[in-house]
């Protein structure tokens, strides 16, 4: 059972010309499912997982690891390598991190990267707190949809879960620390 409707990853058939898409923490593939089609529409071969814990539920998502999610998209990247001549790799928010880190690991592999809204890094005081708040509190009510039409389709949890969000955390650092690995052309928006 899933809470958001429509989460399960999807591929697009297209050229010999990859793009693995990530979705961002929380999130869902129905909520980069427009950039994949877009990436489709113009011939390219469309690849979009589903990140472990992401879709169900936040108590599933709290379950989970940076590690869990970094495992399917290094699968996912091999998977659709197989079946391309080239690929790029774009990720949204925390799919950008992972996007980051796949280049640091494979940079070679990959033709270049394109980032909505990545994060490596959040000063907030929150954040600092976070180690501690995790063991107290497993869950926080998500803030309002930034979507502006009315009644937007659900893509995201309405829940944060914190050990997961830890988790990330933990791997932002990792990213932040290591991105003098990349030598690839990018685009960030």
């Amino acid at each position: 059972m899933t809470d958001i409707p429509n989460s399960a990853g999807f591929e697009l058939s297209g050229g010999k010309i990859g793009v693995l898409v990530i979705h961002g923490f929380g999130g869902s593939p129905v909520s980069v499912r427009p950039w994949a089609q877009s990436f489709n529409n113009s011939g390219y071969s469309v690849s979009v997982p589903r990140l472990p814990g992401h879709g169900t539920n936040w108590q599933d998502l709290n379950s989970t690891a940076a590690a869990d999610w970094f495992a399917v998209i290094e699968k996912s990247f091999t998977n659709l390598k197989a079946k391309s001549d080239h690929v790029f790799v774009a990720g949204f928010s925390n799919g950008g991190a992972l996007a980051l880190r796949l280049a640091q690991i494979r940079g070679s592999e990959i033709e270049g990267l394109m980032l909505l809204n990545p994060i490596i890094h959040d000063r907030r005081i929150f954040m600092k707190l976070l180690p501690i708040i995790r063991l107290f509190v497993p869950s926080l009510k998500s803030g309002p949809s930034d979507i502006a039409k009315p009644n937007p389709p659900i893509h995201s949890y309405r829940t944060t879960a914190m050990h997961a969000l830890y988790s990330a955390r933990k791997f932002w650092q990792i990213v932040e620390r290591d991105l003098y690995l990349i030598d690839l052309p990018l685009m960030i928006g």
